[in-house]
């Protein structure tokens, strides 16, 4: 959902002439171009990228971002949007159609009274009760003096996930572009993240 200096090109290896949402038509004729652009990655994932250069992100409605997720989840199992930083237009499209919502967070006052605003605006949308919104917590061994339990009070949502840091998987895994839950399934990190599946699975199953 990062349309300009979006990151998921350059940590898996994607073929430079692979296509992006800008190759997409608009409105009704995007349902029959839309698998013809999009790009299998590991483990049979398939990936809708974003425009190669920033200023082709101009090219991109966000309505059409919320009409591609629909078209994707008709198709798929699941769809998993990663969204701007910000309450733009698109990241609020993005929301819009989203069937749950995970806040990243990590145990640092400063992120934490970051994501209190958001999930205040959240409320103000209309999402609480509409649809599950739930914890991540990264870099979750750096607890820096707050709990779990702490956290989820100050936030007023349950966490889902905790995912440790391994700054040299992580890092190695960007670099070789290649992901760390298949080149080192058994670390910490890999099997938070197989655990976060997990429980998104059994969250859509309720």
């Amino acid at each position: 959902g990062v349309m300009q200096f979006g990151a998921v090109r350059h940590v898996v290896q994607v073929p430079p002439t692979t296509r992006s949402f800008v190759d997409l038509p608009a409105a009704g004729a995007m349902k029959v171009s839309i698998g013809e652009v999009l790009w299998e990655g590991p483990a049979g994932v398939h990936f809708l990228l974003a425009p190669t250069r920033p200023e082709e992100s101009d090219l991109v409605q966000a309505a059409d971002i919320a009409a591609a997720m629909g078209l994707l989840a008709e198709s798929h199992d699941y769809v998993i949007v990663d969204t701007p930083a910000r309450l733009s237009e698109d990241t609020l499209a993005i929301l819009d159609a989203a069937t749950i919502v995970l806040v990243v967070v990590t145990y640092m006052t400063a992120t934490v009274a970051n994501a209190r605003s958001a999930i205040d605006t959240f409320e103000a949308l209309g999402y609480k009760g509409q649809k599950p919104i739930l914890l991540v917590v990264n870099q979750s061994d750096t607890a820096a003096g707050m709990s779990k339990g702490g956290l989820e009070h100050a936030l007023n949502l349950p966490v889902i996930a905790e995912v440790p840091t391994d700054w040299k998987i992580v890092s190695e895994s960007l670099n070789k572009q290649q992901p760390f839950v298949i080149s080192h399934p058994t670390a910490p990190v890999s099997k938070a993240v197989e655990n976060l599946a997990n429980a998104l699975v059994s969250q859509q199953r309720k």
